[in-house]
């Protein structure tokens, strides 16, 4: 069996939603290729896909362990599981573990933008949580700055006006339900 062909059979199957098909070529890779980690986050997709969340959990916690996160072939690879059981934590209420993951996932990313966005997916989390502190929720926010610290701020303001000037901007003006509201906003602005 090649099992490049069969992984890209398995991975054509699943982007058009035949997930039972998939994961009959995902099982016989497995079985052919026990090592080959890419075939057990394409499981775990799949176990998303079709809501079984529990699934999805134990082979996240069969694989991340298998991962070598100081190799540059799995390391995106890790970031992806990583995101994953960050997801699937939060789904199921486990929030602590759900942003220690996404946490994990930034620090593997190998780009800022990605990073920013497991951060933002931890700070997500632990918004729905009590047991989170504002300690907890600045070094969160220090995080995401951290991947941001490359972003120059725009210039000063080159202009000054002695009144605030505001300006709207909308796909339509026309009456919708969110028109409804803003149109007493809106006309009893002081011109």
């Amino acid at each position: 069996m090649d099992v490049l062909k069969t992984y890209a059979k398995a991975l054509d199957l699943y982007r058009k939603k035949k997930f039972d098909a998939a994961l009959k070529l995902v099982k016989k890779i497995e079985t052919a290729a026990p090592h080959w980690n890419k075939v057990f986050l394409l499981e775990v997709f799949i176990r998303r896909e079709q809501g079984e969340y529990l699934k999805e959990l134990s082979l996240l916690e069969k694989l991340l362990p298998r991962l070598k996160t100081d190799s540059s072939d799995e390391k995106s690879l890790a970031a992806d599981a990583f995101n994953c059981f960050g997801s699937v934590n939060r789904f199921l209420g486990r929030t602590k573990n759900s942003v220690e993951a996404f946490c994990i996932s930034a620090s593997l990313s190998d780009k800022n933008k990605n990073a920013c966005e497991e951060i933002s997916n931890a700070l997500f989390a632990a918004s729905s949580s009590e047991n989170f502190s504002a300690a907890d929720f600045l070094s969160l926010y220090d995080e995401y700055k951290k991947y941001l610290a490359d972003i120059k701020p725009y210039p000063k303001k080159f202009y000054h006006h002695e009144k605030i000037r505001a300006g709207f901007l909308s796909a339509n003006f026309q009456w919708s339900v969110v028109m409804s509201w803003s149109w007493y906003l809106l006309s009893g602005l002081d011109k």
